[in-house]
């Protein structure tokens, strides 16, 4: 007991990193189950004063009107297949029931950090962890890459399913592995979280040399997006150009300066080490076809089709019902319903845009709640938000991965002011 009091910082960060990005190990996969979805959900169980008196806190930071619409949404969810006799209820089993794990972990995780913590808990200690869980996952990654013996090794403890090994087999895809197995684009968004989630922070300091701290969290962050996924890619890029924009405004030239040298320097060793290592010489093609694409063929398609394919196929307009009231349909056949996976049209087709609307208004709120917090910076904290929101629901459902990391924040912005 002595030990876990003495490092329980040190082990609460295991622990956030191993709910985060589970460990999935051949033979026994169900045991990561047990970890991540069974021991929380008994914890909660036990612990259910907390439990309650944390959505009582949610409840009167985002309103009542908020939980009615959130209630009203899971109803027309269960609802509009009986309506129109498809009978389809996978929106309930996959999205729902995805939505209530990811909160069921999340909120786990907040009431451990509680109890380490007590009266010192704080957005920017939570926001840490989560930043330090993300840059470990990244820097096993890339020991992996720079470690082929390690590699070799791990590919045969780690769980990958048949597909996961085929997709690990392409040469541009051979970054996107680590302790979860085949890591992609759940990986970028929380990549793209982080380097968010520095950025706050760094706005909020005002010693330089941590400002120069988070700002190298920040720089790791997308390089786990350029392992993992492209979309994170993007996405920090547009708020990397926001957020120096920003910096111009309220003249923190030396920040930008920074940023500046990074930048030059990480280009000029990327240079390098391609020509030095295949694996890096085919990331390097991969993540970049676009941009070479684009300055030489004026094209904005990449080399191995995945643009074109979003663009070309999973972009359309539905017939007028469909856009108004959708089909109540989001799986045909184990697939995709009309083959998109696009974040916005998949809830369009099966319930509507209004509905669609309802869902972002309770996200948006949330994030207008947690933005205003930071007095200085909420406008360049909500824009920040706003584009990974935007861009990452273009490719993939997002809301439901970012709203369960962020709703304990709200949390925390509560308890600080009722102890303040």
């Amino acid at each position: 007991m002595d030990f876990i009091k003495k490092n329980s910082k040190w082990l609460y960060l295991i622990l956030f990193a191993l709910i985060q990005y589970p460990l999935k190990i051949q033979g026994i996969k169900w045991l990561t189950y047990v970890f991540i979805y069974a021991i929380p959900f008994l914890y909660l169980i036990i612990n259910y004063k907390w439990l309650i008196s944390f959505f009582f806190s949610i409840r009167d930071k985002i309103g009542k009107k908020m939980i009615y619409i959130s209630v009203y949404l899971l109803i027309v969810s269960l609802v509009w297949p009986i309506l129109f006799q498809t009978f389809d209820f996978t929106y309930i089993t996959y999205y729902w029931r995805s939505v209530f794990l990811l909160i069921l972990k999340n909120i786990f995780l907040m009431a451990i950090f509680e109890r380490i913590f007590k009266k010192e808990v704080d957005i920017k200690t939570y926001l840490n962890y989560f930043i330090y869980s993300t840059i470990i996952y990244v820097v096993f990654t890339l020991l992996t890459i720079f470690i082929p013996q390690l590699r070799a090794i791990l590919m045969n403890i780690i769980y990958l399913d048949k597909n996961d090994l085929i997709n690990l087999s392409i040469p541009s895809y051979k970054t996107r592995f680590g302790w979860s197995g085949w890591s992609g684009y759940g990986e970028t968004v929380h990549c793209t979280l982080s380097f968010v989630f520095s950025w706050i922070i760094l706005l909020e300091e005002k010693k330089f040399n941590v400002q120069i701290k988070y700002l190298f969290f920040s720089f790791v962050c997308v390089i786990g997006n350029m392992l993992y996924g492209r979309t994170g890619l993007v996405a920090s890029f547009v708020c990397m150009i926001a957020l120096m924009i920003y910096l111009f405004i309220i003249h923190n030239y030396k920040i930008i300066k920074l940023i500046c040298f990074i930048i030059g320097f990480f280009i000029v060793a990327l240079l390098l080490l391609k020509n030095f290592n295949s694996s890096i010489d085919y990331w390097y093609n991969w993540v970049f076809s676009i941009v070479e694409n684009f300055i030489t063929q004026g094209s904005l398609y990449d080399n191995t089709g995945s643009v074109e394919t979003l663009v070309n196929r999973m972009y359309f307009i539905p017939n007028l019902k469909t856009l108004l009231i959708g089909d109540a349909r989001y799986m045909v056949d184990g697939q995709y319903y009309m083959l998109t996976d696009v974040g916005f049209m998949r809830p369009v087709l099966y319930f509507g845009v209004f509905n669609y609307i309802m869902m972002l208004i309770i996200y948006l709120k949330l994030v207008i709640k947690i933005c205003a917090k930071y007095l200085d910076n909420k406008y360049i904290v909500c824009l920040l938000f706003v584009i990974i929101t935007v861009l990452f629901e273009m490719k993939g459902e997002t809301i439901s991965m970012i709203f369960p990391v962020i709703l304990p924040m709200l949390y925390l912005i509560e308890e600080k002011q009722k102890n303040n």
